[in-house]
């Protein structure tokens, strides 16, 4: 807990090495230790001018009910000047910025789905999507990180201030010592408090960028494998949680039951369940289980091992593996990272030598919700300054992409009627893709055998 003079009692140390021994001499002639003390806890408060940083240092002594004591040793430092520099105002200003801009783009985005026919209400719905949600998270994440750091400064400061502020008698005390140094050390632990949580929370932020990476892979089939299998066996993996969590938690408070006296990572439950996790991931001793019997040690590693790491876990392999087959069937016919690079490259060398008309400029030439079937010849009458070549190139793309999609929704009986249909519009196929070079392209013969 936080240090509390009101709570817990305090005892002050001069500092001298004699006065200090004899006080803990009275301290155990007093019995000062009774069965309800759960710790004790030894502050050092120590100031490093050289690098103007401030260390808090705590030695912990814990007992439990049966006598042991475990001991460890805690320190949390703070650096007095966060901003030693003008590179830490530049790297923080960059980030802010590009956050800002991300939410300007959000609100923009939001606002045209709004403004859409559909009315306010659907548009947000249809814009509040997944990773739209992801984006905003990010947004309001980095806002809050952004008032807690300030707010983290402020302490800091005052800290230091308080610290910079004492006079050679303080130094020099040799009774009554609280009265100096009791306010700055409840500031330096409140300040060294919530400066790691502050640490925590921004280590969630990076977190939430990599989902907002995830997003931009969403848009490469081949690199959305990972969201796109976990999107499809999230129903079974949810139905496996349950069943899994069960059975962690019955074996996490079996530890507590079993170690918990004599091994302190199974102490409590809180503890108990990290470090079953632990276990569960082959980070064990069992020379230190075994303190409570070597068979009773084996049989609760042996059934653990068996019903969670083998079972359980190879189900959850089991369970990935058997739609990642089919997700990576999907995603094999789609282009590579790198031809859609080479392909996004000889675009804009096109579209600086203007060869080509952008995709922004064709599409409000057509509607989407039609079901008109088009020539090439259409597409370069409604859009007049674009070329043969690139005419046919969107034709072949978009009839790549719609197989694609819909992969059963064209059965074989209906294919010739299909391709006769395209012929009987367009003209052959030879004509169509004129100034493209097309290997084995079938003849009206060939088509009516299929």
């Amino acid at each position: 807990s936080a240090f509390d003079e009101d709570v817990e009692e305090t005892i002050w140390l001069n500092g001298w090495r004699d006065d200090t021994q004899k006080l803990v001499e009275t301290l155990e002639t007093q019995r000062w230790l009774g069965p309800r003390t759960d710790m004790v806890k030894v502050s050092m408060l120590t100031y490093q001018a050289d690098r103007d940083m401030v260390l808090l240092t705590d030695v912990n002594f814990l007992f439990a009910r049966s006598g042991h004591i475990w001991k460890s040793i805690t320190q949390r430092v703070m650096k007095l000047t966060p901003y030693a520099d003008f590179w830490d105002y530049i790297f923080d200003i960059l980030f802010y910025l590009q956050l800002t801009w991300v939410c300007v783009e959000e609100v923009k985005e939001m606002v045209h789905n709004m403004k859409s026919g559909e009315g306010a209400y659907k548009g947000f719905v249809a814009y509040m999507g997944i990773w739209n949600a992801v984006d905003w998270f990010y947004i309001l994440a980095g806002y809050v990180f952004l008032i807690l750091w300030i707010v983290r400064v402020k302490e800091i400061e005052h800290v230091r201030d308080e610290i910079l502020s004492f006079d050679l008698e303080a130094f020099e005390c040799t009774s009554d010592c609280g009265a100096h140094f009791s306010k700055v050390f409840l500031d330096v632990e409140t300040a060294g408090y919530f400066t790691g949580s502050v640490r925590v929370f921004g280590a969630v932020v990076p977190m939430i960028f990599m989902l907002r990476l995830f997003k931009a892979f969403s848009a490469q089939p081949r690199l959305a494998l990972v969201t796109d299998t976990l999107k499809q066996a999230s129903s079974n993996l949810a139905h496996y949680l349950v069943v899994f969590t069960a059975i962690f938690f019955t074996y996490a408070t079996m530890a507590v039951a079993l170690f918990g006296r004599e091994i302190e990572r199974f102490a409590t439950l809180d503890r108990a369940v990290p470090s079953t996790f632990r276990l569960l991931m082959g980070d064990f001793e069992f020379q230190k289980m075994e303190v409570i019997g070597r068979q009773y040690a084996f049989l609760f590693f042996f059934s653990f091992m068996w019903l969670l790491n083998m079972v359980m876990m190879s189900m959850l392999i089991a369970i990935i593996m058997d739609v990642y087959v089919d997700v990576k069937a999907n995603a094999a016919f789609s282009h590579t990272i790198w031809s859609e690079a080479w392909d996004i490259a000889g675009r804009a060398y096109l579209n600086r030598k203007k060869a080509r008309i952008l995709l922004l400029k064709i599409r409000p030439a057509f509607d989407a919700n039609s079901e008109d079937l088009l020539s090439i010849s259409d597409i370069m009458t409604r859009v007049p300054l674009i070329s043969r070549k690139q005419a046919a190139r969107l034709m072949e793309n978009a009839a790549t992409r719609f197989l694609n999609d819909n992969p059963s929704d064209i059965q074989l009986d209906g294919v010739k009627s299909f391709v006769d249909e395209i012929y009987n519009t367009l003209g052959s196929l030879p004509e169509i893709v004129s100034g493209i070079p097309v290997k084995g392209a079938p003849s009206r013969r060939n088509c009516s055998k299929l």
